[in-house]
Formats: C-alpha cells, sequence, structure tokens
C-alpha cells in the first residue's frame, strides 16, 4: 500500500469530529476539537471545525475567535493565498440530519435566538420541507416580524403537504356535502381553557360539518396567525373551526378578504380559567421527553410545588395575555371600521344553560334551530376533550386574598362591564 493511502492520526481525528458534528453530537465533537487544537495548533482545519461546532452550540463570539484563527492559519499556510477547502468549509459546513437540525432550531428558539434558528433552518433542502419545517420556520418569521416572508412562504405550500390544514380526503368529502346543505363556514376564537374543545366536537356533530382551520395559534407563549390559504379554503363554507388567535390586525384583516367577517368571540372568567391552565400545563408537561421540557418549559418551574405557588409563578403572564386578548377583541367587535361581526358567548352561559348558548350561535350564523332537535348534552369525563371540572366560581375558594385582588385589577375595566366579570 503506498503511503499516501494511509490516513495520518490528524486526519482521522478531524473525520472522527466531522461525524460527530453530521450526527448533531456538538459537545462531543467540540471537546475532540479543542484537544486537537492544543495538539495541533498550527492546523487550520481543526480550527475552522470547531468553529462551525461552537456556532451551532450558539458559542457566536468564540465561533468567531476559532474562524479568525482558522482563517489567519490557512493564509500563512499558503503565503496569503487562502486554501479553498476552508473557504468550502464555512460556506458548505459538515451535513446535519434533519433531526439534528430540527433540534438545534428549537433549542435557538427556546433561547429566543430567532436568527440563528431561521439559518439553521434553511439548511434543509426545499424539497425536504415538510410540515415540522414550516411550523418552526413560521414561529420564527413571526418573532421576527417577517410577515411579507411569512404570507409567501404559506402560500407557496401545497396544502396535500400541510398537515395542520387538516386536508384530506374524507374531510374534504364531509366539507363538501356540508357546503351543499348551506352550512356557512363557523368560526369560533376562544380564550384557552373555556371548553372551546367541547364546543367545537359538539359543533361538528350537530352540523355534520367536518373541523377545519384558519391559522396556527401558539397562544401567549410564541405568537398565532391566520395563514392566507387556509383561510381560503375555510371560507368555501361547511367547517368549523376553533382556534385561540387574538385579533391582530393581520389577523382579522386576511380573514376580512375571504369574506371570513362573523365571527365567534368566547370568553371565560380569566381567573378560574387560569387554574384549568395550572392543571393542563402540569398534564402535559407528565407527557413531555426531558429534552422536551428543557425547551418549553422554564427550568426554574417546580411541578411539585404547592397549588398557591404555582398560582404566584403563573399569574401574572396569565392574566396580561388573557387582557390583552381580551382587550384587542373587544376592541374589534366596537370598531364598524374593521368590518367583523363579532359575536361574544361565555364559558359561564354555556355551563348555565348548553342548549341555549348552541342556539344562540345558530341564530348568529342563521341556521336552522330545528337542527338541535337532537342535541345531546352530556357532561364528558375528567380528561376527555380536555374537561377538568367544568366549575365557574371556584376561583374564589382556591386564590388567596392577595393573588384574588391582584388577578380582578388586571381585567381591564371594560371587559367586566361587558361580561359582568
Amino acid at each position: 500500500m503506498a503511503a499516501n493511502q494511509y490516513i495520518t492520526p490528524l486526519q482521522a481525528s478531524i473525520d472522527s469530529a466531522r461525524t460527530l458534528i453530521s450526527n448533531g453530537e456538538y459537545g462531543m465533537a467540540a471537546e475532540k476539537l479543542f484537544e486537537l487544537v492544543k495538539l495541533h495548533p498550527l492546523d487550520a482545519t481543526a480550527f475552522a471545525l470547531l468553529s462551525i461546532t461552537l456556532d451551532y452550540q450558539g458559542a457566536s463570539k468564540q465561533a468567531e475567535q476559532m474562524r479568525k484563527t482558522a482563517m489567519q492559519l490557512d493564509t500563512a499556510e499558503e503565503l496569503g493565498d487562502p486554501d479553498s477547502f476552508i473557504k468550502q468549509l464555512f460556506s458548505t459546513p459538515p451535513p446535519l440530519s434533519e433531526a439534528k437540525i430540527f433540534e438545534s432550531a428549537e433549542n435557538f428558539i427556546s433561547q429566543k435566538a430567532f436568527s440563528s434558528a431561521k439559518e439553521m433552518l434553511q439548511r434543509i433542502s426545499p424539497e425536504l420541507r415538510e410540515n415540522k419545517w414550516l411550523e418552526l420556520m413560521s414561529t420564527v418569521l413571526i418573532q421576527r416580524e417577517e410577515i411579507a416572508e411569512l404570507t409567501n412562504l404559506t402560500n407557496s405550500f401545497p396544502p396535500a403537504k400541510v398537515l395542520m390544514s387538516l386536508r384530506n380526503e374524507n374531510r374534504d368529502n364531509l366539507q363538501q356535502r356540508a357546503i351543499e346543505q348551506k352550512i356557512p363556514p363557523i368560526i369560533l376564537f376562544a380564550l384557552p381553557k373555556s371548553a372551546s374543545h367541547y364546543i367545537n366536537t359538539k359543533l361538528q356533530t350537530i352540523l355534520r360539518a367536518p373541523q377545519a382551520t384558519v391559522g396556527r395559534g401558539f397562544g401567549n407563549r410564541i405568537g398565532d396567525y391566520v395563514v392566507p390559504g387556509w383561510a381560503k379554503n375555510t371560507a368555501r363554507g361547511g367547517c368549523v373551526v376553533t382556534n385561540h388567535l387574538s385579533a391582530r390586525a393581520y389577523n382579522f384583516q386576511n380573514l376580512a378578504k375571504e369574506g371570513l367577517t362573523k365571527i365567534i368571540v368566547h370568553v371565560r372568567d380569566p381567573r378560574q380559567a387560569l387554574i384549568s391552565w395550572i392543571y393542563h400545563l402540569d398534564n402535559e408537561l407528565d407527557k413531555r421527553t426531558e429534552r422536551e421540557k428543557n425547551i418549553y418549559h422554564d427550568p426554574d418551574y417546580n411541578p411539585g410545588w404547592s397549588l398557591e405557588k404555582k398560582i404566584d409563578y403563573h399569574l401574572p403572564g396569565w392574566m396580561r395575555f388573557t387582557a390583552e386578548w381580551l382587550a384587542d377583541w373587544q376592541k374589534v367587535a366596537d370598531s364598524p371600521n374593521d368590518g367583523m361581526d363579532v359575536l361574544f358567548t361565555t364559558f359561564e352561559d354555556f355551563v348555565l344553560d348548553e342548549r341555549q348558548y348552541f342556539k344562540q350561535i345558530f341564530r348568529f350564523y342563521d341556521l336552522p334551530l330545528e337542527n338541535l332537535k337532537d342535541l345531546q348534552i352530556e357532561k364528558p369525563k375528567p380528561g376527555e376533550l380536555h374537561f377538568r371540572s367544568g366549575k365557574v366560581n371556584d376561583w374564589r375558594n382556591i386564590l388567596t386574598s392577595a393573588q384574588r385582588e391582584k388577578a380582578t385589577l388586571m381585567i381591564p375595566a371594560s371587559i367586566k362591564e361587558r361580561l359582568g366579570y
């Protein structure tokens, strides 16, 4: 075997580091490369790979230092002419698996490093960009307020590739039959933990219309937005939409473009909803993997805390979110210039008289009340359809006097007057 066919220990270590990077093992790759640059302080490739690894880990300042060192070493070796291999290494880093790219992007999003998350997601080739990629990139674009790019992105995705658009043959057939029965698009934007899942299911059953969606909603944690292509499909009619979307101008303007101007805004006393929200989050936390917990949940939060301490932790953020959400929708409802016809419904009315509650919805959408004759009033079991207890004023007994005062002060006076809270 010729001498040049043998791989040197240095080359073997570099190849091993490249493999670790490709597999997303950035910590191990960085550890190996730090040892390598100590042993070979003049090797430009080792410094270049270390720069790329640190960049993947979010250590941008250290990465830049290593990049400069690599380029300086490379220039010195080539007497002023940078080596094309090093240039290529920086322009086309070692390939990552799709799963590792998603994992890195999610980590960047959790750290609010949205520019880094966007760069990471752009490494997936267009033909491999599916629903998960769209969800993460949409989140990034919302946070960067790049709405024009978001609109172009979502409109460019074929509906068949977007799972959240709920497009499938069975759903389309159901929607077509409901359209023939002159069922309009029923749109309900609800405050979280207000029985919206149950109400949506009941409406689908009564109207024999499928569920649809007009957008993505991430509540108060990330953001929400209407996807124009999905709104266009909903505007055909024959479907029931339930989202937690907020009253951003971008949202209701895109709904209005498609003629979707009749909206139900379903609310619940946010003080009672807070308690349900806490139980819901704890249940969801139990279902997550350790990695998901690290990404999506504050590491300072302890599910083993007492309920009183959990309320203290969640109350400021939850009440601020709900106060803004309610006030923004009230502003839309009261503004004739927005062209939206908004009906406010409440969880409290729903609990008091479920049949009367659905009659209110039917009248709003000019649906024949005879369709309600087969309505079955049955309370779901705990855990079904996100149902917990369905209580109305339990917050008065559960919140401390200080918590009650703080939460009540955070509800806008106009909302208290309108909804009796």
